[in-house]
């Protein structure tokens, strides 16, 4: 058994909106691009930008459901194994390759600012509820009141008022210690 490891992970934004084509058997897949960046410093003291550009290859389901998210510009986070891909080149008949990585999990990041599909997406499914401003960065939940120390109970969480804590074996209140009433 072999012990390489052929894995590959990678956080950029896409270059072009993804191509879906179908193979002859009917699968589905995506092809992208994406750019990374990574920061260098220069001989003066500055930090540039340096482009890295990798090709990337979506297959099946995965490809179809995430398609109309898959924008020039959204950010991305890809988890993936490297292909080289040979083939003959029509015009010369010369031998090509390239390398192209399969990716086996995406999710979706930041949409472009001018993105109409700007939706949080769960596994290819879209979540509604979650929208995001239009700078791609999802929206945060409302601020949550910290409790007054008369509502935490004995074990840090908290309580609401009415709720009568301790008497229970071990300090854990049992069921009929419950000052509620039976909603029905």
């Amino acid at each position: 058994m072999s012990a390489d490891i052929n894995q590959i992970i990678l956080v950029g934004r896409l270059t072009r909106d993804a191509e879906l084509k179908y193979t002859n058997s009917g699968t589905a897949v995506s092809n992208l691009s994406i750019a990374c960046n990574e920061s260098m410093k220069q001989q003066d003291g500055s930090w540039q930008d340096q482009g890295h550009f990798f090709e990337l290859a979506l297959w099946g389901k995965q490809a179809e459901g995430l398609q109309q998210y898959l924008t020039k510009g959204r950010q991305i986070a890809i988890q993936g194994r490297l292909k080289q891909q040979t083939w003959t080149d029509q015009q010369t008949g010369q031998n090509r390759s390239k390398v192209v990585i399969n990716v086996q999990n995406l999710e979706l990041l930041a949409a472009p600012a001018n993105s109409q599909n700007n939706y949080q997406v769960n596994n290819g499914y879209p979540n509604h509820a979650a929208q995001q401003h239009p700078q791609g960065y999802p929206t945060s939940p409302p601020p949550q009141q910290v409790p007054s120390p008369q509502q935490r109970n004995f074990d840090g969480f908290n309580q609401q008022p009415g709720f009568d804590p301790p008497a229970g074996p071990q300090g854990f209140p049992g069921p009929e210690h419950f000052n509620d009433d039976i909603p029905f």
